[in-house]
């Protein structure tokens, strides 16, 4: 590898445009940054004509990383030995990196929560606006927190009911959408349409034109700490609390939100690890996208259809996005053993 020092990044201020056609997104940069770290610890003096796979391969191995993790380590890796082969810096007939093998890289650690209807307006009715609102827009539109962070007014037609989807907020910065696919335009709810129209007369607006605007900055909010203060913290409250006694959907008492540095909601510890046993620890803003796939699936929506309203690349994503419903589970396998049945009931019959 044989590079001596990473490079700091500087890539924009929150709520500026973060790129241009030329540039790295601002995401893409930090990951980068963090990969190339990772492999200078231990790879950082090795020449690229004496990289050894085998080890590499073994590296990963016990590198403590997610599978997915370690996807990327290889796939930077790679990369950099294209750019070294552009450049002229190393020769090479098959490239080396593709030797190592990395197994888990798809398989999920952790399973998506699918919430009942009921759970998912649990956990909205603990957040206040302006959260509650961009909550119930990613469970009424599967539009990512990104997406729903830099959606603006002037996007949102209300007349023809239809929002175009262009831009995305990744640490603050507002840059394009995922791909090619998430720049499209959806159909608005009449009924939806209605609340974003009761949030813009309660807002009154803004002058960046954002439909969510901070209310510290008037620039673009932050998904993480947004999710981590209120959207986790109101899926530990989908359990009872052991310690307060609170009921499902009902904050823990003997917090005081003013001690603390910024407002949250108050859990108590033994409730976090009540809901995690019971698989609510991982709620995030992703849970309400995965719900309206989930929603899409019980109406009995094609695939193709699924496919243009969660913007889906491939159309697998889609097959593999969001939970079956057990319902329609059970409709198909009775249509399907229906015959094997009413035979065995005329057999014994006869």
């Amino acid at each position: 590898m044989h590079y001596k020092q990473i490079p700091t990044l500087e890539v924009g201020k929150p709520g500026q445009r973060a790129m241009t056609e030329e540039e790295l997104a601002y995401s893409t940069a930090l990951t980068y940054l963090s990969l190339a770290r990772q492999i200078r610890d231990v790879w950082g003096a090795v020449q690229l004509e004496y990289f050894d796979p085998l080890e590499f391969q073994k590296w990963l191995k016990a590198h403590e990383c997610k599978p997915k993790t370690k996807g990327h380590l290889k796939a930077f890796v790679n990369r950099m030995f294209n750019k070294a082969k552009l450049y002229g810096m190393f020769w090479f007939v098959e490239n080396p990196i593709k030797l190592v093998e990395v197994r888990g890289i798809s398989k999920r650690k952790k399973k998506q929560p699918d919430l009942t209807v009921e759970q998912c307006f649990l956990v909205l009715n603990l957040l206040p606006d302006p959260y509650r609102t961009m909550g119930l827009s990613a469970l009424c539109t599967g539009l990512r927190i990104e997406e729903v962070l830099a959606q603006t007014w002037d996007r949102i037609d209300f007349a023809r009911l239809c929002m175009k989807v262009e831009e995305a907020v990744v640490h603050g910065r507002i840059g394009p959408v995922k791909s090619e696919y998430s720049d499209d335009e959806l159909p608005l709810d009449p009924e939806f349409a209605t609340v974003l129209l009761d949030w813009k007369l309660a807002s009154k607006g803004a002058d960046s034109g954002l439909v969510f605007p901070s209310h510290v900055t008037g620039l673009c909010f932050h998904a993480s700490p947004l999710q981590q203060d209120w959207v986790r913290r109101a899926g530990f409250c989908l359990v009872a609390c052991p310690e307060c006694g609170a009921a499902p959907g009902v904050r823990c008492t003997g917090f005081s939100i003013r001690s603390r540095k910024r407002p949250r909601i108050g859990v108590h510890a033994g409730r976090r690890t009540a809901a995690t046993a019971a698989g609510y620890g991982s709620i995030g803003w992703h849970t309400f996208r995965h719900k309206y796939e989930t929603l899409l699936r019980g109406a009995e929506t094609p695939l193709d259809v699924q496919q243009r309203l969660m913007r889906h690349a491939d159309l697998r994503t889609t097959s593999q996005y969001g939970e079956v419903p057990m319902e329609n589970q059970r409709r198909a396998n009775s249509h399907a053993i229906r015959p094997i049945l009413e035979r065995r009931s005329v057999r014994y019959a006869s």
